[in-house]
This record gives C-alpha cells, structure tokens and sequence, in this order.
C-alpha cells in the first residue's frame, strides 16, 4: 500500500472541477488512490469491483462512494473524519443569471399612434422582433417571464387584475411569443395590484440571482378598487414592498402621457431610494427611445458570479488554485477571483472581461480539508 503524504504537491490535492462548458480537468491524482481519513493515499476497494459493499461503487481512484440512479455521489467531509473524507469532489459551477418579468401594460391607450405605429405595437417589436428583439437576444443569459396586465372596471368588473403570465425561464422566446404574439390591448391599467401580485410570485420563486421587474406603461395608474384613476400611491407601495422582499422594480413611461413625477416616485420605490431620490427611469417618445430603455436595464455583461454546490470553510479560501483557461488566477486580485460566499465564486476585472465571449475552461482545487459537500 502507498503511505506517501498526501498533502505534499499540487498532485495530491482534492480537485474541484468548476467548468462553463464542456472541457473539464480532471484531478492528476495517482490511480487506484485517494486522501484518506489518515491524510495518507489509500484505497478503500478495487476500482471496477463490487468491494465497496451493497448501494455503493468503486470510482477510478478507488474511492467508495455512494451510488445513485445516474451515477455517484461523494460525500466526503471537510475534516478529515470517517471513511469518505478527502476524496476527489466533482462539482459543477454554474453560472448565477438573473430573472426578469417583463410587465406590459395592455389597457386601451396603448392603440395609440407612436410614430409610425402604436405604442403597443412598438413595445412588442422592441422585445420580440425575431432578428433584434431583446428577448431573442437575451433569452440565453437570463430567465426572462412575461406578463400583460389590464381590467374590464376593476373589481367591479370581475377578475382583478387580469393577467397573462408566462414563467420566466431561460431560452423563453417561443414560449413568450405565442402569448405575446396573439394578445391585443384591452381596458384599464391596475398597475400596482398587477405589480404585487407578480412581485409575490417572484419572491416565492426559488433561484439564485437578482429578481427584476421591468414594468413598460402608457398611462397614469389605476386600481381595482378605483377602474378611473387614483392608483399611484398603491403603485408606488407596491414598488416598495417588492424591494424590501428584494426584487428591483424599473419603469419605462410610453409617450408623454405618464407625468415625470410619477416615474420619478416610481423609479426610487423601486430601487430603495429615498422619496425626493434620483433614482434613473426612462421615458420613450418613440420606436428607438423604447429600445434604448429596454437595452440600459436589462442588457448587462453576462454574469462572472458562479454558484458552486459544495461550501468552501472559513479562512481556508487562499490556499484555492484557479484557472482560467490553462492560466493561474490571484486569489483577491483585481484582476483574478474571490469569494462572494463560501458557495459563490466571482471572477474580477480582466478574468471577468475574458468570460463574456467564446467558450472558457474555468477550473479550481482546494486542499480537500476545506470544502464541504452536502450529502
């Protein structure tokens, strides 16, 4: 049996395998071994054999793990202890997008003319033109929902608010389209009851990464209570509330129909600013102001923040190598990586600029006492 000391190169460390796509840099462990409870290289069966005993299996460098439909599951500890510590621990670091629901006004004042068009017809192009649209752009980089919100005499008149949803989800464009696509502007604009509603199903969306609301309207709020006006303030609570259960909500008003004041209420309740802030909103006079506001919010760098399904422990996060791309990173460089959380891993300045185009090996290993993998 081989005895050496398992800590003593590069070569004995316990990898994790943190990739975007598809080249993954496997640990150069010796074969048939692993770090043991001893901090010796051992095996604990034969790799390929049943030694490992009932509803487990040997890996390559004869670990025993615990098996399961599809494959194997290491459940090695942080600290060295019992008889599955220290092997080698296969992760995936996945990058961390952001969800967007687009909320669209749809009440009757969108039929009206917007240059060459209508409003509600300058929106839609905007986000669903097949060639430049923003969701066909950004479909692939964050989840991106759907929801068209409007009133037939607000509560009085039945269901409110009316609203036509899709979930959001990544490559979203189709699934959108066909709600979008068929869909015409219909009544009233209850927009902070539409906000709060879709506020509350964000919150309780479990994913990691911002949640954002771009709300696009045309008019002066309403509400269910009051089909006729009167709904700013519960549009501006709404804003509010959805920020302290921290989802970002960002306006874009549509023609010169919405009053700046509101906009301005609107934007800061948005984004945890004070009341009298000057936190940005948008107001689109035309075909390409719309695109420029849809662009400035939500058209962003794609994200350098990577969410890694195992722990790294406390005061152990300089003694981690990282690659990108064949080349070692500094560990709180500018220009290297860093922790945001013992789960998250961020790359900065031009590591982060290199990530945004092309495909990238990013790899990572740790002495295998720091990283603790759930079971």
């Amino acid at each position: 049996m081989v005895t050496s000391a398992c800590f003593n190169s590069f070569a004995k460390r316990c990898a994790l395998e943190l990739i975007r796509l598809s080249r993954v840099r496997r640990s150069n462990r010796r074969a048939g071994l692993y770090c043991g409870a001893d901090k010796t290289c051992t095996p604990d069966g034969t790799a390929g054999s049943n030694s490992c005993g009932d509803g487990k299996a040997c890996t390559d460098n004869g670990r025993c793990v615990q098996a399961f439909d599809g494959g194997l599951f290491d459940a090695g500890t942080a600290d060295g202890s019992g008889s599955e510590a220290c092997a080698d621990v296969s992760v995936t670091l996945a990058r961390i997008v952001p969800t967007v629901i687009l909320l669209i006004d749809q009440s009757g004042s969108m039929t009206t003319a917007f240059g060459s068009t209508s409003r509600w017809k300058a929106i839609r192009s905007t986000l669903m033109d097949p060639s430049t649209g923003i969701v066909e752009q950004l479909q692939d980089d964050m989840r991106i929902g759907l929801t068209l919100y409007t009133s037939h005499g607000g509560s009085a008149g039945g269901t409110c608010p009316e609203l036509t949803t899709v979930p959001p989800g990544l490559h979203n464009y189709d699934a959108i389209n066909a709600v979008y696509a068929p869909a015409t502007p219909q009544q009233d604009t209850p927009t902070g009851d539409s906000l709060s509603v879709m506020a509350a199903d964000l919150e309780k969306l479990n994913v990691e990464g911002d949640k954002i609301i771009v709300l696009a309207t045309d008019g002066e709020p309403d509400s269910c209570a009051d089909p006729n006006g009167g709904g700013a303030p519960l549009a501006v609570s709404a804003a509010k509330a959805a920020f302290a259960n921290g989802i970002r909500t960002y306006i874009i008003g549509v023609g010169d129909a919405v009053a700046a004041s509101h906009l301005q209420d609107m934007a800061n309740a948005g984004v945890g600013a004070p009341s009298g802030g000057s936190a940005p909103f948008w107001q689109a006079f035309d075909a390409q102001g719309l695109v420029n506001a849809f662009q400035a919010i939500i058209t962003a760098p794609k994200s350098c923040v990577f969410a890694l399904n195992g722990q790294v422990v406390a005061g152990m996060e300089p003694q981690g190598d990282v690659e990108l791309d064949g080349t070692a990173l500094g560990y709180n460089d500018p220009n290297g990586w860093k922790l945001d959380s013992p789960s998250e891993l961020e790359l900065l300045g031009s590591a982060c600029d290199a990530i945004q185009e092309g495909d990238h090996q990013l790899s990572a290993s740790f002495p295998c006492d720091a990283v603790v993998v759930p079971n």
